[in-house]
């Protein structure tokens, strides 16, 4: 996991760069399935003031139409399903590289600040149900 926080900093910094800090820290984890080919990655994001979870969500999927060769398609936006007893809003995309077909559900959540957002890259609908089936609430 990466995280940049202030305990972290040099005590160097300006305020201004303390307080960017603040609005930018993000930290990532990600995990590939040996046995399959399932990726889960669990993202934590500081949201600026004023961003709701559906802009950032509409950012997210600007983002994803960044990523040259891999197309992105859109397959649903609109579904709330819970993970570790806790709601989250669900968006499916089918993923393309090199005529190599997936799919990706990311799940969007906020708490406090944060942003939380699951995104698990798939080709196996019972492999995905088993990962989410594993996050408990914390």
């Amino acid at each position: 996991m990466i995280e940049l926080d202030k305990e972290n900093l040099s005590n160097n910094f300006s305020q201004y760069e303390l307080g960017f800090i603040k609005l930018t820290t993000i930290s990532e984890m990600m995990s590939i399935a040996d046995d399959q080919p399932t990726t889960v990655m669990v993202c934590v994001e500081n949201l600026m003031d004023e961003t709701d979870i559906y802009q950032y969500i509409k950012g997210h999927e600007v983002r994803l139409a960044q990523f040259y060769p891999i197309n992105y398609t859109l397959i649903s936006d609109d579904e709330t399903v819970k993970i570790g007893n806790e709601d989250y809003i669900k968006v499916s995309y089918i993923v393309e590289c090199n005529n190599v077909f997936m799919y990706m559900d990311s799940y969007f959540r906020v708490v406090d600040e944060r942003i939380i957002m699951i995104s698990l890259i798939f080709d196996d609908e019972s492999a995905k149900d088993d990962i989410l089936d594993a996050f408990t609430a914390y």
